[in-house]
């Protein structure tokens, strides 16, 4: 794990997407916890492969571009 508590892009790979979900539809029912860096905690969908950001309950889809 990094110093700001974030795990390595290359640990990223440990938490596969489960099946072909599309991204755009996706609820993002089950989530891996890759870190924590301030007030923010960083997750991958485990369904659909897109990060997700919790900052101070507000949350952030990141998809990868062209989804």
């Amino acid at each position: 794990m990094a110093r700001d508590g974030l795990l390595p892009a290359m640990a990223i790979s440990k938490f596969p997407a489960t099946g072909g979900i599309d991204r755009r539809t996706c609820r993002h029912p089950e989530l891996a916890y890759l870190g924590k860096g301030g007030r923010a905690a960083y997750y991958r969908c485990r369904a659909c492969g897109a990060g997700v950001v919790d900052e101070d309950g507000r949350f952030w889809v990141l998809r990868p571009g062209g989804s």
